[in-house]
């Protein structure tokens, strides 16, 4: 009798018999989505952003939640607290479930949900002392495609920027869209100060609405700042006075300089610190 057989690492697998992940959509087409946290003695900021993001990528791909945003909370926290870390990295994954042979999922099966939590590894403080220098990366952001705006498991782009800027002795790529704008860093959002008014480009360039970019965006007037979503080329990063990077593992990170120029005086600038304190402070509340 015919049968499906499947290879993996040295053992050969009847269909039935293999490992569920393995012909998981989410490996075969990076079909799925995902979410990375930072927990603090059981304190995930901004923990329900993060979930409706999360779900808001599922409706774009049209995967059928068999989980409540609760019920994905409830999880985390008490996976946070068996870990016993003080600190823990938490990263979500759901993906479409297991790939019945077409590409198009026009037959699906449940989705699967995966959860890690490790010990969280803190970036060097020298970072944040120095702050972050930077390429501009000739891969662009497809600011058409809703994956833009999702946090997708097609990070494919990012990893090459990635590595493309370690490469060149630097801490993080620069994306621009198909326009020429820019819009976010390889695993970051952008801000750029001048004249008390932070500017960071708008979602529609082609941005993924990062979560602790709301919280600065939220928290930027209780500091007397005015907040700009607008457009920037990025020969016009070099009038700002400072800028900074942001994610919700590295928290704010100055920017100090651009393709071998200094933005601002080329260090972390007094407002980005007071934002970093400000952000840092929120996981202590």
């Amino acid at each position: 009798m015919s049968e499906t057989l499947i290879y993996f690492n040295d053992k050969l697998f009847k269909e039935k018999e293999a490992p569920e992940l393995i012909l998981d959509r989410g490996l075969f087409f990076g079909d799925g989505v995902f979410e990375s946290l930072r927990s603090i003695r059981g304190k995930t900021l901004g923990l329900k952003d993060h979930l409706q993001r999360l779900f808001e990528g599922m409706k774009v791909l049209q995967i059928e939640p068999v989980w409540t945003e609760n019920a994905i909370e409830n999880l985390i926290q008490n996976i946070t607290n068996e870990s016993g870390f003080e600190e823990c990295y938490v990263r979500i994954t759901i993906t479409r479930g297991k790939w019945l042979g077409s590409i198009p999922p026009i037959v699906s099966s449940k989705p699967n949900l995966i959860i890690l939590c490790r010990k969280f590894l803190p970036f060097r403080e020298e970072l944040y002392e120095r702050g972050f220098r930077t390429i501009t990366l000739s891969i662009r952001r497809n600011e058409t495609s809703p994956l833009s705006r999702i946090k997708s498991l097609n990070y494919l782009d990012n990893i090459l920027g990635r590595m493309l800027a370690l490469e060149k002795g630097v801490d993080e790529g620069i994306f621009l869209n198909t326009q020429g704008l820019l819009t976010e860093g390889t695993a970051s959002n952008l801000f750029l100060l001048r004249d008390k008014t932070l500017v960071t480009p708008p979602v529609e360039d082609g941005v993924l609405p990062g979560i602790t970019r709301k919280i600065v965006i939220e928290k930027a007037s209780g500091l007397g700042l005015k907040i700009e979503m607008k457009s920037i080329r990025p020969e016009n990063i070099f009038l700002f006075d400072e800028a900074f990077l942001t994610n919700s593992l590295m928290g704010i990170v100055p920017w100090v300089h651009s393709d071998g120029q200094d933005i601002g005086t080329g260090k972390p600038g007094a407002m980005t610190q007071k934002i970093r304190s400000l952000y840092e402070n929120l996981f202590k509340i």
